[in-house]
């Protein structure tokens, strides 16, 4: 009887410990990860990250450690894509556009859903290819944001 009852408090002890916390709300943000909160949204870098001269690689002129990089230093994006056409870029010039469809990226899966007709392009900086109209599961190439840094504007690629 005494080891049936220590069997039962010992059961009864682990679920309330186990369901006293709500293990699957706390989510870290994944490297490169757009986060928001009032009014503000911000970039996690969970790493150290190498800050180049050009969305696609070109020159490091830095490197940064791990931080928040807030919205006032965010000001622009490309995202590089598969397409129909092949390997395509989206251009984001602003950074309400920056904030607005960044949020839509699945980081672990490396997709993103477009949530709005988009134009493509075909290089970084690139003329007008093409468009994409609003649709989920678009694989990601690449992701880098144009911030300010110790070295002036630079960019952080994913």
């Amino acid at each position: 009887m005494k080891k049936s009852l220590k069997i039962l408090i010992s059961f009864f002890t682990l679920f309330l410990v186990f369901t006293s916390f709500n293990i699957t709300s706390a989510k870290a943000a994944t490297d490169g990860e757009i986060s928001a909160g009032d009014n503000v949204y911000w970039i996690n870098v969970r790493s150290t990250k190498a800050l180049y001269d050009s969305p696609t690689g070109g020159n490091q002129i830095g490197a940064i450690g791990p931080q928040q990089i807030y919205n006032d230093n965010v000001h622009q994006a490309r995202l590089q894509v598969n397409t129909w056409l092949g390997a395509k870029w989206m251009h984001y010039t602003t950074g309400e556009e920056v904030y607005y469809d960044m949020r839509f990226i699945h980081w672990p899966q490396r997709t993103v859903d477009v949530v709005r007709t988009q134009n493509l392009y075909d290089t970084a900086y690139g003329s007008k290819a093409s468009a994409i109209g609003a649709q989920n599961g678009v694989s990601l190439i690449k992701v880098a944001y144009q911030i300010d840094s110790y070295v002036g504007p630079a960019w952080l690629i994913y």
